[in-house]
């Protein structure tokens, strides 16, 4: 069973954006399966970083801040996660990559980020 979490009217944080600096980022390196919306476009990322306001990613798709993706995670701990993001900036990366900053719709809840970041806790935040 997959767990999702879709677009609301506002941003993770509320009726203002949140400042990444606000949350916690947690190392995470996985393989993302992610689409590009409305199309639903798939490509392949390596999330980087992540917190319970948004996800960095790497990958070749360059995509322009304000771009709507569906972002798919899965380990051991949890079942297929399905998230919401909007892009909030897009930066070039060695190798012809891109480094995608991205918000969630609706914060992750504390519970499934540590579910997700499991092993990895000991690792300082970023």
């Amino acid at each position: 069973m997959s767990q999702t979490v879709w677009p609301s009217s506002q941003p993770s944080g509320g009726s203002s954006r949140v400042d990444r600096r606000e949350t916690v980022r947690q190392r995470y390196r996985q393989a993302a399966s992610c689409f590009i919306l409305p199309s639903y476009e798939r490509f392949w990322a390596w999330a980087q970083d992540i917190s319970v306001a948004g996800i960095g990613i790497i990958g070749n798709r360059r995509l322009e801040p304000g771009t709507l993706v569906v972002i798919q995670l899965k380990n051991a701990a949890l079942p297929l996660l399905t998230l919401s993001a909007r892009v909030a900036h897009c930066t070039a990366y060695p190798n012809n990559n891109w480094w995608v900053g991205c918000e969630f719709h609706h914060r992750l809840p504390q519970e499934t980020l540590d579910a997700l970041v499991g092993g990895n806790r000991s690792e300082p935040p970023l």
